[in-house]
């Protein structure tokens, strides 16, 4: 790392560098005529440490029935028929369903990073090249993040007082987020969830059981915003320079970099 700061960094940036310039010299070969080769490699998983303790469909049922009660209201239509079943054919009925969603929304999350490298070099040249891949996949279903990069560096001495060389890095990403919805991120809708509504209805597009107002909740499922209304965005960045360096004297050098 190279500071640069007051007069020297603006007279080479301009007034971008008013607060000062910090140079970021990426890694190069030695000059010891040997190749060198570095790999590293290491898998780790990660969890959601605490979950929410929700209500069970017994438990849901009896609060509800007590808050509308003492609002004057009048219980929901679906409440008089929980014994109907979830789905046609599935012979299990609303009142025989306790379903917590975060028990299919998270997951166990496994993130891998693996880089190698070759570096060498000698008086006249040197050199060095590395390539790493990072993934990691989130703790929701369908949401994971996925890089690669590409990094080549090089200069070269020709006779005594010139320089040239090249950097350049190649850098790619993809990324899978939740989809929102009803207006709700999937744990917004974890929380309203119903738990006497299953997760899947193979009757339904998409295998899913849907959105429903039965008690004016109105959830959304939330595994269908994170399997079926995904985001996945994805960029490629390359960046480089050329650059060659004329040494005039001991105690002057002349830059050029493109």
């Amino acid at each position: 790392l190279d500071v640069l700061k007051d007069a020297s960094s603006a007279a080479i940036y301009g007034s971008r560098a008013a607060n000062g310039v910090i140079l970021v010299t990426t890694k190069k070969g030695t000059r010891d005529n040997k190749i060198h080769v570095n790999v590293e490699s290491y898998y780790a998983a990660q969890t959601a440490w605490k979950l929410l303790t929700p209500l069970n469909t017994t438990q849901y049922l009896q609060y509800g029935k007590t808050l509308l009660t003492n609002a004057n209201q009048a219980l929901p239509d679906r409440w008089a028929n929980l014994n109907a079943e979830t789905y046609p054919g599935s012979g299990v009925s609303f009142a025989n369903t306790n379903t917590d969603f975060q028990d299919y929304l998270f997951r166990t999350g496994g993130m891998t990073h693996n880089s190698v490298s070759v570096s060498g070099g000698n008086d006249k040249s040197r050199f060095y090249t590395s390539f790493g891949y990072f993934k990691q996949d989130g703790i929701y279903v369908g949401t994971n993040y996925e890089r690669g990069n590409l990094r080549i560096n090089s200069d070269h001495n020709v006779g005594k007082h010139f320089t040239i060389g090249q950097t350049l890095t190649i850098a790619t990403a993809s990324k899978l987020d939740e989809g929102v919805g009803g207006g709700r991120t999937a744990l917004a809708n974890v929380i309203k969830s119903l738990p006497y509504t299953p997760v899947y209805n193979p009757t339904e597009i998409g295998g899913y059981f849907g959105t429903t107002n039965a008690d004016g909740s109105d959830p959304v499922n939330p595994i269908i915003p994170a399997v079926l209304i995904r985001s996945n965005g994805k960029n490629t960045r390359i960046m480089g320079t050329v650059f060659a360096e004329a040494k005039l004297t001991d105690f002057l050098k002349y830059r050029f970099t493109a």
